[in-house]
């Protein structure tokens, strides 16, 4: 039977698992399953399909299993097999044989620097290397470790490359190829090591989700829960968040398609059309993951039945009176809404006809409560079907319905970008600063779950244009004290606009301009007293990039490390961090099979309980210890709060009074509207 699990398991491992019965009603076993010959499998598998996905694995395992190192690795392996057979047949108690603890630790924590088999390095070095265009290196094992050449000619020949002396240019060649070399080297250990940690990573994932199975099964108790509970939050992926924030027409969309190499993935470039909800754009980590995915979260029917209404009703009022000048943006806000999703059929409809479900035939998902999805084969054709969720044009000539107002967010899902979002999400959240209120508010709610923030403004308002201050400012209230957030990063985008009489020397006119802007940024904010005190100077929290995703692209002026999108990628490849993902989930993995483990011994079990008692009697005595003085702290700050309490209820009527009391007519409604809007919080202009 055993033997026969070695065959279930190599055909479960190539994805061909409906051959088991097959394989089984031959009573082929370990033995036979290496001794295969091509007229076997003729008679044994006998569509051509599975057998030639069949017959390419036999061959390419036959030949690994000759090689010098492969008698170790398949001693772990058959002892991790047999570990997690044992943990399957025990009868329900944990403490039985579960999972062999030496084979785990064999077969899980390997050692970063521990090279692949040589012939599967060899496989992977000359695969990466075709794909950079340059030869395929060579492997000189004759001493400790492994050092990589350049092979550019045939090693037949003994004799010295020739050197042709070119005055002025030899040198200079010789050394451009050797960073050349290094590069692709460096390029092609890195692509191994990647390829090595993902199959780490996906090998202990298929244990883990065994155990959890297993676990499942048993009944309830103390150990059995708190090891289903380590399981569940070692599989929570917790992503970092980076919020890209900035006023319309700052160049945020454009921005995070050049960083991906997506130039068509997000709408942008129009200046009449302004990204309106906000966006979240991760890596494709589902089944589908060559697709362009967009999933579309609308708000309910409740809710904009709600928004609707309070919009019925602001109007009513301000027929009757008069209506602020600071207001106007408001009205624009709304009419745009009503414009947008209904066109002509807004103008004086009544709140039960804009609720009429003929309008939402489009979008059935609205009405469900169900997200709306797309897959899509390109960023351009996804780009193209999410246009109407995502952007309001404002110089549109003609009627086409927009459902952006119904919208809550999109989440993007990009293939092929596991390097930069495997673990981060990029937030394109709507412009501040612009016409619409509702939108530059939306921002706020979002910042206390970043771990980075991103302000992207033209660099030529930089340091003038007040909205990015504000949005600095702004958030600094939210995730200062005890926030998430790591680093503040203020992005000048757009640094290849330059004056005409500029353009003859348009590199050096850029990066002078660059490092001057760079330097006033950061002489501001280090006058913004307030900001900085609330954040520890020492580590170089603001950074400020100056970018220009148009030449990076063509490299008109300047090459691509100089506009800093590389800088950026790297950032994000910082923030990603996917190795020390992967070891923290393969060393969380490692201590909940230790923990296993060690509840199979099964003796001194009567000690292990009187231990167990006298450190649950020591954790009550300390945590009572604790509670006594956290007590005192409560009851101070309650005394405190008390007071205060007291104070502004005395003062309360007169402040109130002063803020909302009509000056004029109708002012005290435009005040109190405002309140209601912006979660109590009332900002007189120019304040």
């Amino acid at each position: 039977m055993a033997s026969f699990d070695f065959v279930r398991d190599k055909l479960t491992e190539w994805n061909l698992s409906d051959l088991i019965q097959r394989f089984e009603e031959e009573e082929i076993d370990e033995e036979g399953f290496l001794s295969l010959e091509e007229t076997d499998l003729i008679n044994l598998i006998p569509k051509t399909g599975p057998r030639s996905r069949f017959r390419k694995k036999h061959i390419t395992f036959l030949k690994i299993r000759q090689q010098p190192n492969y008698d170790k690795h398949s001693q772990d392996t058959t002892s991790l097999s047999t570990s997690i057979e044992d943990f399957e047949s025990s009868s329900g108690n944990v403490t039985g044989e579960m999972v062999n603890q030496e084979s785990c630790q064999k077969a899980i924590i390997k050692p970063r620097n521990q090279p692949p088999k040589q012939a599967e390095t060899k496989r992977s070095l000359d695969k990466c290397f075709c794909t950079l265009g340059g030869s395929a290196p060579t492997t000189d094992t004759s001493e400790e470790g492994e050092t990589l050449h350049d092979q550019s000619e045939p090693s037949t020949s003994k004799k010295p490359p020739l050197h042709v002396n070119i005055s002025g240019k030899r040198k200079s060649d010789e050394n451009h190829a050797n960073k050349q070399t290094k590069k692709r080297q460096c390029d092609a250990a890195s692509r191994i090591t990647e390829i090595f940690e993902t199959e780490t990573k996906t090998e202990v994932k298929k244990i883990m989700q065994r155990v959890k199975s297993k676990l499942d099964d048993l009944p309830s108790t103390k150990l059995i829960d708190f090891l289903r509970g380590k399981i569940q939050t070692l599989e929570k992926d917790k992503k970092e968040i980076v919020g890209v924030f900035g006023k319309t027409g700052a160049g945020k969309s454009f921005l995070i398609n050049t960083i991906l190499g997506e130039t068509k993935l997000l709408p942008s470039g129009n200046q009449g059309a302004c990204t309106s909800v906000m966006i979240q754009v991760e890596a494709n980590m589902t089944d589908s993951d060559s697709k362009y995915i967009a999933e579309i979260e609308f708000m309910t029917e409740e809710e904009w039945k709600e928004d609707l209404w309070s919009i019925f009703r602001g109007r009513s009022y301000e027929d009757g009176n008069d209506q602020d000048q600071d207001d106007d943006d408001d009205d624009d806000d709304e009419d745009e809404k009503i414009s947008a999703l209904y066109g002509k059929d807004g103008r004086g409809a009544t709140l039960e006809e804009l609720m009429d479900r003929k309008h939402f035939r489009e979008i059935p998902e609205f009405r469900l409560s169900v997200k709306k999805i797309f897959l899509c084969d390109t960023a351009e054709e996804l780009s193209e079907k999410i246009t109407c969720y995502t952007r309001s044009d404002i110089q549109s000539d003609t009627f086409k319905r927009q459902y952006w107002p119904l919208v809550k967010c999109i989440t993007i899902k990009v293939p092929n970008s596991k390097d930069l979002l495997e673990h981060v999400v990029l937030v394109d959240l709507p412009g501040n600063g612009d016409c619409n209120k509702s939108r530059d508010e939306m921002w706020k709610l979002f910042v206390g779950n970043c771990s980075a923030v991103w302000i992207v403004s033209d660099i030529a308002r930089a340091t003038s244009e007040k909205e990015s201050w504000e949005i600095l400012d702004s958030t600094v209230s939210l995730f200062g004290p005890g926030g998430e957030c790591r680093s503040i990063s203020f992005i000048c985008t757009k640094t290849d606009d330059i004056e005409e009489n500029q353009k003859a020397d348009a590199r050096t006119c850029i990066l002078r301009r660059n490092e001057t802007t760079k330097k006033q940024v950061r002489d501001k904010f280090n006058k913004q007293k307030e900001i900085k005190k609330h954040f520890n100077e020492e580590n170089d929290f603001l950074k400020v990039f100056t970018v220009s995703s148009k030449e990076y692209e063509k490299g008109n002026h300047l090459q691509q490390v100089e506009t800093e999108i590389p800088k950026l990628q790297e950032f994000l490849r910082n923030l990603n961090d996917r190795r020390t993902k992967t070891s923290d989930y393969v060393s969380g993995a490692y201590g909940i099979l230790s923990l296993i483990q060690g509840a199979k011994s099964s003796d001194k079990t009567d000690s292990k309980e009187e231990v167990c008692q006298v450190l649950e009697q020591r954790l009550k005595d300390e945590i009572k210890s604790i509670g006594r003085t956290m007590d005192e702290a409560y009851e101070t700050f309650e005394r405190c709060l008390s007071e205060g309490v007291r104070q502004s209820e005395a003062s309360c009527e007169i402040l109130m009074n002063k803020v909302i009391a009509p000056r004029k007519k109708a002012s005290g409604y435009q005040l109190v509207k405002s309140l209601c809007k912006n979660g109590g919080v009332y900002k007189p202009e120019g304040k």
